[in-house]
């Protein structure tokens, strides 16, 4: 199984980049789990697994031990060294076209597992 964390169009990165400043608040971005069984594998869009689109979430609040009430959504993220360990309430989440494949559907895709991941590092060098 391989993680892959897809690479975002520029105007999800001045958003993430912007978020993260004003509110400071990690940014996920929703990565894939790819199958590399061969035998399971169809050949889909290697940044968006086929998807035909990449999605940040923007967090509003956080880390806290328990994922919050049913009205919030919450994610859980395992901690690094500017974010710590535990359930994060998102604000929203934001879709964009895959850079990629601009948005062109395989056929078929495989279906993809969505994790998240901080970027809030990633974004803070030089893009």
């Amino acid at each position: 199984m391989a993680h892959i964390t897809p690479y975002l169009p520029k105007d999800a990165v001045v958003i993430a980049k912007q978020w993260a400043k004003d509110h400071n608040m990690p940014v996920f971005v929703l990565a894939y789990d790819h199958n590399d069984d061969p035998k399971l594998h169809i050949p889909s869009c290697k940044n968006c697994s086929g998807s035909e689109v990449v999605f940040l979430r923007l967090i509003k609040a956080g880390p806290y031990k328990n994922n919050g009430s049913l009205k919030d959504i919450s994610t859980w993220y395992d901690g690094d060294g500017q974010y710590g360990k535990g359930w994060y309430i998102v604000d929203r989440t934001l879709a964009f076209e895959c850079p990629a494949c601009k948005g062109k559907p395989y056929e078929p895709g495989p279906v993809a597992v969505r994790m998240p991941i901080d970027i809030t590092a990633v974004l803070s060098k030089k893009v």
